[in-house]
Protein backbone atom coordinates (compact mmCIF):
# COMPACT_ATOMS: atom_id res chain seq x y z
CA UNK A 1 0.00 0.00 0.00
CA UNK A 2 2.84 2.67 0.61
CA UNK A 3 3.91 1.87 -3.10
CA UNK A 4 0.70 2.91 -3.80
CA UNK A 5 0.79 6.03 -1.88
CA UNK A 6 3.87 7.03 -3.31
CA UNK A 7 2.89 6.64 -6.79
CA UNK A 8 -0.09 8.60 -5.82
CA UNK A 9 1.58 11.09 -4.53
CA UNK A 10 3.82 11.38 -7.51
CA UNK A 11 1.24 11.74 -10.05
CA UNK A 12 -0.12 14.57 -7.88
CA UNK A 13 2.65 16.80 -7.30
CA UNK A 14 3.73 16.42 -10.98
CA UNK A 15 0.16 17.50 -12.19
CA UNK A 16 0.63 20.22 -9.60
CA UNK A 17 4.21 21.44 -10.93
CA UNK A 18 2.97 21.36 -14.22
CA UNK A 19 0.32 23.69 -13.50
CA UNK A 20 2.99 26.25 -12.78
CA UNK A 21 5.20 25.51 -15.95
CA UNK A 22 6.62 28.87 -18.21
CA UNK A 23 3.41 30.20 -20.41
CA UNK A 24 3.52 29.27 -24.36
CA UNK A 25 4.90 32.77 -24.93
CA UNK A 26 8.00 32.32 -23.12
CA UNK A 27 8.46 29.21 -24.75
CA UNK A 28 8.68 30.94 -27.80
CA UNK A 29 12.85 31.78 -26.94
CA UNK A 30 13.65 28.12 -27.27
CA UNK A 31 11.50 27.93 -30.92
CA UNK A 32 14.78 28.78 -32.37
CA UNK A 33 16.49 32.45 -34.24
CA UNK A 34 13.78 32.72 -36.45
CA UNK A 35 11.68 34.59 -34.40
CA UNK A 36 11.31 38.32 -33.73
CA UNK A 37 9.31 38.87 -30.06
CA UNK A 38 7.95 42.15 -28.98
CA UNK A 39 7.96 42.09 -25.52
CA UNK A 40 5.67 43.43 -22.91
CA UNK A 41 6.36 46.62 -20.88
CA UNK A 42 4.03 48.82 -18.88
CA UNK A 43 3.00 51.62 -19.36
CA UNK A 44 4.39 54.41 -21.72
CA UNK A 45 6.94 53.73 -24.14
CA UNK A 46 9.49 56.42 -25.75
CA UNK A 47 11.17 56.55 -28.97
CA UNK A 48 14.54 57.97 -27.66
CA UNK A 49 17.08 56.26 -29.45
CA UNK A 50 18.91 54.59 -26.40
CA UNK A 51 18.63 50.84 -26.02
CA UNK A 52 20.26 51.68 -22.24
CA UNK A 53 16.67 52.23 -21.71
CA UNK A 54 14.64 50.40 -18.61
CA UNK A 55 12.25 49.34 -21.47
CA UNK A 56 14.78 47.60 -23.28
CA UNK A 57 15.94 45.53 -20.08
CA UNK A 58 14.15 42.30 -21.29
CA UNK A 59 13.96 42.46 -24.93
CA UNK A 60 15.57 39.88 -26.78
CA UNK A 61 17.99 41.18 -30.03
CA UNK A 62 18.13 39.77 -33.89
CA UNK A 63 20.33 39.81 -36.26
CA UNK A 64 19.97 40.78 -39.27
CA UNK A 65 22.74 41.31 -41.88
CA UNK A 66 23.53 44.64 -43.43
CA UNK A 67 23.66 45.13 -47.11
CA UNK A 68 27.45 46.67 -46.50
CA UNK A 69 28.71 43.93 -43.76
CA UNK A 70 28.65 44.90 -40.84
CA UNK A 71 25.81 43.31 -38.74
CA UNK A 72 22.70 44.97 -37.31
CA UNK A 73 20.27 44.20 -34.33
CA UNK A 74 16.35 44.15 -34.17
CA UNK A 75 14.44 44.22 -31.16
CA UNK A 76 10.91 45.46 -30.02
CA UNK A 77 8.65 46.02 -27.54
CA UNK A 78 4.83 46.71 -26.62
CA UNK A 79 2.69 48.19 -24.43
CA UNK A 80 -0.94 46.46 -25.52
CA UNK A 81 -1.42 49.52 -27.48
CA UNK A 82 1.97 50.92 -28.85
CA UNK A 83 4.68 49.11 -30.33
CA UNK A 84 8.89 50.73 -30.75
CA UNK A 85 11.19 48.89 -32.81
CA UNK A 86 14.74 49.55 -32.39
CA UNK A 87 17.70 49.05 -34.83
CA UNK A 88 21.30 49.34 -33.68
CA UNK A 89 24.80 49.17 -35.96
CA UNK A 90 27.96 50.55 -36.24
CA UNK A 91 28.09 53.46 -38.10
CA UNK A 92 30.08 56.99 -37.67
CA UNK A 93 27.91 58.95 -40.65
CA UNK A 94 24.44 58.63 -41.69
CA UNK A 95 25.65 60.31 -44.96
CA UNK A 96 24.65 57.44 -47.41
CA UNK A 97 23.58 55.58 -44.80
CA UNK A 98 19.87 53.69 -44.19
CA UNK A 99 17.59 51.21 -42.57
CA UNK A 100 14.51 49.63 -43.56
CA UNK A 101 11.65 47.62 -42.02
CA UNK A 102 9.37 45.67 -44.34
CA UNK A 103 6.22 43.82 -43.20
CA UNK A 104 5.18 41.13 -45.42
CA UNK A 105 2.42 41.92 -47.18
CA UNK A 106 0.71 44.30 -45.15
CA UNK A 107 0.57 47.47 -47.23
CA UNK A 108 -1.73 48.11 -50.21
CA UNK A 109 -3.15 45.29 -52.00
CA UNK A 110 -0.92 42.88 -50.34
CA UNK A 111 2.62 44.55 -51.10
CA UNK A 112 5.21 45.01 -47.79
CA UNK A 113 4.49 47.84 -45.65
CA UNK A 114 8.04 49.71 -45.67
CA UNK A 115 9.37 51.93 -42.46
CA UNK A 116 12.80 53.56 -43.24
CA UNK A 117 15.12 56.13 -42.14
CA UNK A 118 17.38 56.90 -45.32
CA UNK A 119 20.44 59.35 -44.32
CA UNK A 120 19.25 59.86 -40.58
CA UNK A 121 15.87 61.22 -41.98
CA UNK A 122 12.30 59.66 -42.03
CA UNK A 123 11.62 59.09 -45.72
CA UNK A 124 8.48 57.70 -47.42
CA UNK A 125 7.58 55.28 -48.42
CA UNK A 126 6.60 54.93 -44.86
CA UNK A 127 3.23 54.21 -42.88
CA UNK A 128 2.19 58.14 -41.95
CA UNK A 129 1.39 56.79 -38.27
CA UNK A 130 4.81 55.86 -37.91
CA UNK A 131 7.21 58.12 -35.81
CA UNK A 132 11.00 57.28 -36.02
CA UNK A 133 13.98 59.00 -34.14
CA UNK A 134 17.86 58.34 -35.11
CA UNK A 135 21.32 59.26 -33.23
CA UNK A 136 24.93 58.51 -33.90
CA UNK A 137 27.21 57.88 -30.77
CA UNK A 138 30.40 56.69 -29.90
CA UNK A 139 29.94 55.08 -33.65
CA UNK A 140 26.76 53.63 -32.91
CA UNK A 141 23.80 54.29 -34.69
CA UNK A 142 20.51 53.54 -33.26
CA UNK A 143 17.11 54.15 -35.13
CA UNK A 144 13.56 53.79 -33.42
CA UNK A 145 10.24 53.66 -34.99
CA UNK A 146 6.65 53.39 -33.26
CA UNK A 147 3.31 53.52 -33.91
CA UNK A 148 0.31 52.69 -32.28
CA UNK A 149 -1.26 48.59 -33.20
CA UNK A 150 -4.58 49.63 -34.06
CA UNK A 151 -3.96 52.45 -36.54
CA UNK A 152 -1.96 52.96 -39.90
CA UNK A 153 -1.68 50.64 -42.88
CA UNK A 154 -2.07 47.23 -40.89
CA UNK A 155 -3.62 46.26 -37.56
CA UNK A 156 -1.11 44.34 -35.04
CA UNK A 157 -2.53 42.47 -32.49
CA UNK A 158 -1.20 41.19 -29.37
CA UNK A 159 -0.71 37.41 -28.76
CA UNK A 160 -0.60 36.72 -32.61
CA UNK A 161 1.59 34.86 -34.32
CA UNK A 162 2.69 36.73 -37.84
CA UNK A 163 4.53 33.94 -39.73
CA UNK A 164 7.69 35.30 -42.04
CA UNK A 165 6.16 38.76 -41.43
CA UNK A 166 9.31 40.99 -40.61
CA UNK A 167 12.44 41.67 -42.93
CA UNK A 168 14.98 44.25 -42.20
CA UNK A 169 18.66 45.50 -43.02
CA UNK A 170 20.70 48.44 -43.16
CA UNK A 171 23.88 50.09 -45.10
CA UNK A 172 26.23 53.12 -44.77
CA UNK A 173 27.44 52.44 -49.45
CA UNK A 174 24.52 54.83 -50.83
CA UNK A 175 22.44 52.08 -51.68
CA UNK A 176 18.96 53.37 -53.63
CA UNK A 177 16.23 52.18 -51.55
CA UNK A 178 14.75 51.10 -54.58
CA UNK A 179 17.16 48.88 -55.71
CA UNK A 180 16.85 46.49 -52.76
CA UNK A 181 14.50 43.12 -52.95
CA UNK A 182 13.06 42.91 -50.37
CA UNK A 183 11.80 39.54 -51.18
CA UNK A 184 15.51 38.43 -50.79
CA UNK A 185 15.68 39.79 -47.09
CA UNK A 186 15.10 37.02 -44.57
CA UNK A 187 12.07 36.71 -43.22
CA UNK A 188 11.34 36.50 -39.38
CA UNK A 189 8.46 35.22 -37.61
CA UNK A 190 6.71 38.45 -35.55
CA UNK A 191 4.78 37.91 -32.34
CA UNK A 192 3.56 40.62 -29.49
CA UNK A 193 3.74 39.16 -26.57
CA UNK A 194 1.15 39.96 -23.82
CA UNK A 195 1.86 41.03 -19.84
CA UNK A 196 3.43 37.96 -18.91
CA UNK A 197 1.59 36.99 -14.70
CA UNK A 198 4.81 35.24 -13.35
CA UNK A 199 2.64 34.04 -10.59
CA UNK A 200 -0.76 33.19 -11.61
CA UNK A 201 -3.42 33.12 -8.72
CA UNK A 202 -5.33 29.98 -10.46
CA UNK A 203 -2.81 27.04 -10.50
CA UNK A 204 -1.13 27.98 -7.66
CA UNK A 205 -4.17 27.29 -6.05
CA UNK A 206 -4.52 24.33 -7.75
CA UNK A 207 -1.35 23.31 -6.68
CA UNK A 208 -1.35 23.91 -3.33
CA UNK A 209 -5.11 21.48 -3.17
CA UNK A 210 -3.54 19.27 -5.02
CA UNK A 211 -0.17 19.20 -2.23
CA UNK A 212 -3.15 19.09 0.77
CA UNK A 213 -5.06 16.29 -0.43
CA UNK A 214 -1.62 14.33 -1.28
CA UNK A 215 -0.32 15.17 2.20
CA UNK A 216 -4.37 14.13 3.72
CA UNK A 217 -4.67 11.32 1.76
CA UNK A 218 -0.92 9.56 2.94
CA UNK A 219 -1.78 10.63 6.75
CA UNK A 220 -4.97 8.32 6.47
CA UNK A 221 -3.27 5.57 4.63
CA UNK A 222 -0.25 5.43 7.35
CA UNK A 223 -3.25 5.62 10.31
CA UNK A 224 -4.76 2.72 8.72
CA UNK A 225 -1.98 0.93 7.66
CA UNK A 226 -0.74 1.33 11.25
CA UNK A 227 -4.21 -0.27 12.88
Amino acid sequence: MKSISFLVFLVLFLLATGLNSPRAAQAHEGAGTGWLLSYHVSGDLTLQPDQSLPQWMEAKAVKFPSLDGPAMTLMSVNNSTYAVFLVSRTLNSTEGSGVVIAFEGAGVNGSDDVWSTIDGKQVTPLDPTVKTRSSIEHGEFTATFGRELESGNFVLKVGAPYDSFVKATSWNNDTSLDSINLDSLKHWDFELLPPIDEYPKLPIAISAALVGTTAIFMVYETRRQSH
